[in-house]
């Protein structure tokens, strides 16, 4: 029997690192963290991330970003030129305003448990930018959408 053993860095360590494989234009996946992008990732999906280049920078994308509250895996819901203006998808009123060189990456695919999220499918973008759009009601829908399914 063999036991893994584990070890903790910081996240400044880990990131800085990620940012020399993204510069060395390597593709990086890493864990997501938290439960800011619930419903379309939740905590420990894995996402492919490439390097960022102001082509693919657009409405809906998934983004690795500095901000103000550190470096955040969020989504761009508005394109404010000179300003990218990002929010997880869990957050109905938190945003965060980045310049283009704040973003470090693009999520390019997701997966749970090995299966592929299809992360930027037809149906998921669609969705993705519905779910951008309802931001201010999504207190009332998701209440809504428990409400009528308990039991």
């Amino acid at each position: 029997m063999t036991h893994k053993k584990s070890f903790f860095i910081s996240n400044e360590l880990f990131f800085k690192e990620v940012k020399a494989l993204l510069d060395a234009k390597k593709k990086v996946n890493i864990n997501v963290q938290g439960d800011s992008m619930r419903p379309f990732l939740r905590n420990g999906d894995k996402v492919l991330l490439s390097r960022a280049e102001t082509k693919n920078i657009c409405r809906g994308r998934v983004v690795l970003a500095q901000t103000l509250y550190g470096i955040v895996l969020h989504r761009v819901v508005r394109l404010e030129p000179p300003k990218i203006v990002l929010a997880g998808d869990a957050n109905a009123k938190q945003l965060e305003w980045v310049a283009p060189t704040d973003v470090l990456a693009v999520a390019i695919a997701a997966f749970r448990d090995e299966k592929d999220l299809k992360l930027y499918s037809l149906k998921k973008r669609l969705v993705a930018l519905l779910w951008i759009a309802v931001r201010p009601f999504r207190g009332y829908l998701l209440g809504g959408y428990y409400w009528l399914n308990k039991k």
